[in-house]
This record gives C-alpha cells, structure tokens and sequence, in this order.
C-alpha cells in the first residue's frame, strides 16, 4: 500500500496571516492566465501574503516562493488525479463538515476504496494525489492553504506558452495526460 498522507510537524499559522473565508480566496488572483477553473468544483488561487510565505519559509525544502496557494473544494469535486502536481502540503482552513473524509481509490480500480481518512483543521500533512482522491461528506466549501511545486511541464506559465504557440486546449490537454 502506498503513503497517502502523512501528518507533518509543522506549526499552526496565526490567524491574522490567512484568509477565514471562501469569499476572501475567490478575489485572489488565479494562477491561469487562461480559464481553467472549474467554479462549481474547485478552485486555486494565488497567496498574496507574503508574511505568510516568509512564515512557512524554513519548514519546507525547497524554495516556496510564489508556491504557497489557497485552494477551495466544493461538494461537485469529483474523484480525480491531480494534473498538475503529484503531491501537496495542505493546511485545511474549513474542513467542509463535521465528517468529511478525504478518500483514495485504487490506481487500477477507481471504485476500490484504499483509505480514507478525516483530516483536521490546521494541521499540516502531505497528501498523495497522484492515486484517484476525493471529498466527501462536506456539508459546505472546503478550504485550504496548499504549497507544492508544479509537474516539469506542467506549470501555468508553460501551459500558457503553448497556447500563444497556437496549440489547442485538446492537444495541450493530451500531451500533458501522457
């Protein structure tokens, strides 16, 4: 069995340096030049704080400048690998409910359940979102901090440089699913 999560020893952030709603993380900018969100589902939006970077700073080891992002699950997320990255560092904010359980399924068999697990608020862990995952039990938006480094090739900036070479969503799509 692989590692899902893994709880992490990393302090609590002060309140006044994160963002308490899902109103406030919404007017923060995207990191996609283009439309990639998907509104109903999910969202990621830049930090812009960076006294919240600065705080995070010696607890990770690799550099985190501008890696350090808010995220928003909504109950329509569905279950999914993660395009873009193949592991985070997550700091839920609002877990979403009062039984909510992050899930993962079988890389072979999405619909074998391999482990769930109720995370709690403010507590750092790295979670494995390379397998099938999902959300479920939430009662309302689930909302966090993540950090991570984006997949070679996978980063905002390239995906937007392949647009402006003319290449189209389906074939930039394609290409990074292979």
């Amino acid at each position: 069995m692989s590692e899902y999560i893994r709880y992490l020893n990393i302090p609590t952030v002060p309140n006044n340096m994160i963002l308490q709603t899902a109103k406030e993380i919404e007017a923060l900018k995207s990191p996609w030049a283009y439309k990639s969100d998907h509104p109903d589902r999910f969202l990621l939006r830049k930090n812009a704080n960076k006294d919240l970077e600065e705080f995070l700073r010696p607890y990770f080891d690799f550099d985190i400048t501008d890696k350090v992002y808010y995220q928003i699950v909504r109950s329509k997320s569905p279950k999914h690998i993660d395009f873009n990255r193949t592991s985070c560092y997550n700091y839920i904010i609002n877990t979403g409910g009062h039984e909510v359980f992050t899930c993962w399924f079988n890389l072979k068999n999405e619909e074998l359940l391999e482990h769930k697990e109720i995370i709690p608020a403010q507590v750092w862990h790295k979670i494995n979102v390379a397998v099938p995952h999902d959300v479920q039990g939430m009662t309302q938006e689930r909302f966090a901090l993540t950090v991570f480094e984006w997949s070679p090739g996978r980063s905002p900036a390239e995906i937007e440089s392949l647009f402006k070479q003319g290449y189209s969503k389906e074939k930039i799509k394609r290409s990074i699913d292979t």
